[in-house]
């Protein structure tokens, strides 16, 4: 079969400006050569996902999941810099997920400092607060200090979708349907070149503008890619001064004065034009009857963003309740 690419947009056009992936069907397409009937497609992606799950452990094995929970490593790129944290994924269905950072850096004669963040949702409250123990000024960001309370509330509700979105792309691999906590419509779109090679193309769809892009493998028949239009990530350049004392004896240090922490904007990509994002999926092992990835790599715009190798999944074990507690 000979595969030509067309215009995305005739396909579908919902699927903007997708590059590294790139969208190819037939000149000529028969249902036989799919492997599917012809029908509906949105029964069609049905078809192909009850594949999906088939291969990530089968319907029993996937419905009886009520807790996930994951550690690993987290490698994340900036500008040109990368540094190293642990991560940890844990989730209750259908509707609490928290993602928890954490990271020690070496500050010299400073000694070390800690920093650990925890972000997601119980339900529709949100979780998203962090602590550190650097003696260096933490930069706030710029917000308005005559904020009314359905302002604040509009606010926290908006990070909840995101958080949700976030969960999303994280589940859709393990579960091969859609988040308990955030209902999808799944529509077929073609075959396509992903990342492992040809793989069939399905639009997730669903509340609150959420748009993803599923690469499910022709061979595995496992979701090996996920895209969508977002922001870019912005970097920005910020200083800070101290005073310290140093002790001769020991090397180390102790600070006696600092300035005031840096304010970054509200909103500093308001006037940026949204950039591909793409999660590339791999890795998949075989353990307790599930076939689960451990590696999620994600990169925006062609630049590299995330790397996350992942440890042993933790499944229907008890996950402290604390870590779901609502931020104030």
């Amino acid at each position: 079969m000979n595969w030509t690419p067309v215009d995305l947009n005739s396909i579908a056009p919902i699927i903007p400006g997708m590059r590294a992936m790139v969208l190819v069907v037939a000149a000529a397409l028969s249902a036989v050569s799919l492997g599917i009937a012809a029908q509906d497609p949105q029964d069609s992606a049905e078809a192909t996902l009850a594949a999906v799950r088939q291969a990530l452990g089968g319907d029993t094995a996937l419905n009886a999941v009520s807790s996930v929970d994951v550690k690993g490593t987290l490698t994340r790129t900036t500008a040109q810099f990368s540094h190293d944290e642990t991560i940890e994924y844990a989730a209750i269905l259908p509707d609490r997920f928290v993602q928890m950072t954490e990271n020690t850096s070496n500050l010299g004669p400073l000694g070390t400092s800690y920093h650990r963040e925890r972000s997601g949702f119980a339900a529709d409250d949100l979780i998203l607060d962090s602590e550190t123990d650097s003696p260096i000024p933490t930069p706030t960001v710029a917000a308005r200090a005559d904020l009314t309370p359905q302002e604040i509330a509009d606010k926290r509700a908006k990070n909840v979708i995101a958080h949700k979105h976030t969960f999303a792309n994280f589940v859709l691999p393990l579960l091969g349907a859609s988040p308990p906590a955030h209902p999808l419509t799944f529509t077929f779109v073609g075959r396509v070149a992903g990342p492992t090679g040809s793989a069939e193309a399905i639009d997730a769809t669903g509340p609150d503008g959420f748009v993803r892009h599923l690469f499910v493998d022709a061979q595995t028949h496992l979701i090996v890619g996920i895209a969508w239009m977002a922001k870019p990530i912005v970097t920005i350049s910020v200083s800070s001064s101290m005073t310290m004392r140093s002790s001769s004896s020991s090397g180390s240090g102790t600070v006696v004065s600092t300035s005031p922490p840096p304010v970054l904007p509200a909103n500093p990509t308001k006037d940026l034009p949204e950039v591909q994002w793409q999660l590339t999926v791999s890795d998949y092992r075989k353990a307790n009857g599930l076939n689960w990835p451990h590696r999620l790599t994600t990169e925006f715009d062609g630049k590299k963003w995330e790397d996350i190798k992942l440890g042993t999944y933790r499944v229907n074990s008890k996950i402290n309740a604390a870590v779901f507690r609502p931020s104030k």
